[in-house]
């Protein structure tokens, strides 16, 4: 619903990320993927970024803690021989707001613990090309805009309380990694809409545009087929078909697919396609991603009444600007940008217009913190 008071003037303060990784196993890599599954060119994972570190350090990382912590017994071997590996991250930050809004007087901390299991299917059943996932997630604490009476939730960690199987699906890859099928519960904007360099951010405006309504994602995800196509190395597209009955007020990240046989049967539509490139000897990576979106539910107009769909188009170009070791060319230290640009959809007079919005995150890795992020937008 629309809160009231959109122009309200909000400082916010993040006072401290906790973030923590755990990895069983090293998961099965599968092929390019759009969304929050980032290619690691533009946004390898922390592993990397420590191992870079330690290099400078000159500190040995065959044996990392977290994998004596978890080989207890030979607990991670024997889970890696079957093909199993889980990632682990608790986030909690703090916030508040300074002036203007429903409530200055308060302030707000959210915790969000997230635990995911992959399967690679290939070592436990001699399957190629599949993977089972499922998402364990629990969010707690108050949320920050109930304070500030914004239209799109500004912390990506703020819910309305959950313990939950967020995410379980299935994934099939075919003809060389060509053709990738996705079934199940999926959270739409690890596969749409996602801007690669936005990942830096903890603002849920850079995660996607709130002009894509009724987009089944975090706290809610939903039963859904996605279905991409690589013709080659880069070029990409896809489509997915989700159940989209949040929109009506029903809590799809705490169902499973029961409820695509309830009513109401809202359905969302989303399609993407998408080029990425490298420059300067594959050291400045860049991805152009174009997509279009619709759904079938029932929808709030700006000045009253109701219309039975909404859709609209959305485009992300995200690109390396500055690598800071041209020697090491796997250096993932630069300064990188990316930009939004989309079409509000029709809900009322004048509300069919576009809008665009950019930032510009730098990241290195330093000796008193191996993965270091500054960024503005």
């Amino acid at each position: 619903m629309i809160r009231q008071n959109l122009h309200t003037r909000l400082v916010v303060f993040t006072i401290f990320i906790i973030y923590g990784s755990v990895a069983l196993a090293d998961a099965p890599r599968a092929a390019d993927r759009t969304g929050r599954a980032t290619t690691a060119e533009l946004v390898p994972d922390d592993d990397e970024l420590l191992r870079q570190t330690a290099k400078r350090l000159d500190v040995s990382t065959t044996e990392p803690f977290e994998h004596k912590l978890t080989n207890v017994f030979g607990l991670r071997e024997k889970a890696e021989d079957f093909g199993l590996s889980f990632q682990t991250a608790w986030t909690v930050d703090y916030s508040k707001n300074l002036r203007g809004g429903e409530n200055s007087e308060g302030e707000s901390v959210r915790n969000l613990f997230d635990l995911r299991f992959n399967l690679d299917t290939s070592a436990a059943f001699n399957w190629d090309g599949g993977t089972f996932s499922l998402d364990f997630q629990n969010q707690s604490g108050t949320n920050g805009s109930d304070d500030l009476g914004d239209l799109q939730g500004y912390d990506n960690a703020d819910s309305d309380g959950r313990t939950q199987i967020s995410e379980l699906w299935y994934e099939q890859l075919f003809f060389d990694n060509k053709l990738r099928i996705k079934l199940g519960k999926v959270d739409s904007n690890s596969e749409f809409a996602f801007p690669e360099n936005g990942s830096m951010f903890i603002n849920s405006s850079f995660g996607h545009s709130p002009t894509i309504v009724a987009m089944p994602t975090y706290p809610d995800p939903s039963t859904s087929l996605n279905v991409f196509v690589y013709p080659t190395p880069a070029v990409y597209a896809g489509f997915g078909i989700y159940d989209s009955s949040g929109q009506s007020g029903t809590a799809t990240g705490s169902y499973g697919p029961a409820r695509l046989f309830h009513r109401p049967h809202d359905t969302f539509y989303i399609a993407e396609a998408g080029y990425r490139w490298q420059f300067r000897e594959q050291t400045l990576p860049g991805k152009l991603a174009v997509g279009g979106h619709y759904s079938d539910g029932d929808f709030d107009k700006f000045h009253g009444g109701t219309q039975s769909d909404a859709g609209g188009f959305y485009a992300n170009l995200d690109q390396k600007l500055w690598h800071k070791r041209f020697y090491n060319k796997s250096d993932t230290d630069g300064v990188y940008t990316f930009l939004q640009s989309f079409n509000y959809p029709h809900l009322g007079p004048d509300s069919s217009r576009g809008g665009c919005r950019s930032a510009w995150p730098y990241r290195a890795t330093t000796p008193c913190c191996p993965v270091a992020r500054l960024a503005c937008g």
